[in-house]
């Protein structure tokens, strides 16, 4: 079958490149229409993000990244993007997830990497990176979806206790310091580095909320 994104992807990579020496892999899915690939030349490898317009937005990706590598976050560098067909190429920060180097030999250093690079994600300011906030109405949004998945069939009393746990829950969230949250923040978006820096993806749906969101992801990664 053919891929006609990757086909146009492959076109535009030629024009960037100047020529056909290059080999493209698969690298990841992402949870969403985006994928992302690997393209090797002459030693130096590249990741493709493959963003379809009708389905995807590069734009925070792209607003959030440069946010974040201005404040001294390890985040992929943007290399070239074709807004139009919803491309970018991007920094490869390899595939040492930080998922796969635990699963090998638990290291408590790189747990502590990973709270002082998040300390530093909490510290950046908001005001000019434009984010929307994890307001009242969105973390109720998001709890809902427990009933909706998994609980529909509730009795109205049953139904009513639940709503008053998630309110008690959004006034807790709310009630402490509000911050830039990753809000994907566990060992499949974290990359370590060969100069033991600690690189930092899937950031596109960041936000202002709760300082704890983002350490309760790390610390109880599903």
């Amino acid at each position: 079958m053919t891929d006609k994104r990757l086909d146009l992807l492959t076109d535009w990579l030629e024009i960037f490149f100047d020529d056909e020496n290059f080999v493209i892999t698969t690298a990841s899915d992402d949870a969403s229409f985006r994928r992302y690939f690997r393209i090797e030349r002459d030693n130096t490898s590249f990741i493709a993000m493959d963003a379809p317009p009708e389905k995807e937005n590069c734009e925070p990706f792209i607003r959030i990244a440069r946010h974040l590598i201005a404040g001294g976050i390890h985040a992929p560098k943007i290399i070239d993007i074709h807004p139009e067909q919803g491309f970018l190429l991007l920094e490869d920060l390899g595939n040492q997830t930080f998922l796969n180097v635990q699963k090998r030999s638990f290291n408590i250093q790189h747990y502590k990497k990973a709270i002082d690079t998040l300390i530093k994600i909490q510290s950046l300011e908001t005001k000019s990176v434009n984010i929307p906030e994890y307001d009242a109405a969105l973390l109720t949004t998001e709890m809902q979806l427990l009933i909706d998945w998994y609980l529909p069939q509730l009795s109205d009393e049953q139904h009513s206790q639940l709503q008053a746990i998630f309110t008690l829950l959004s006034d807790n969230a709310l009630s402490v310091a509000q911050v830039f949250v990753h809000r994907d923040y566990h060992s499949r978006n974290l990359m370590l580095q060969a100069d033991d820096k600690l690189g930092v993806l899937d950031f596109q749906d960041a936000v202002i909320g709760a300082n704890t969101y983002d350490l309760v992801s790390l610390l109880k990664d599903a």
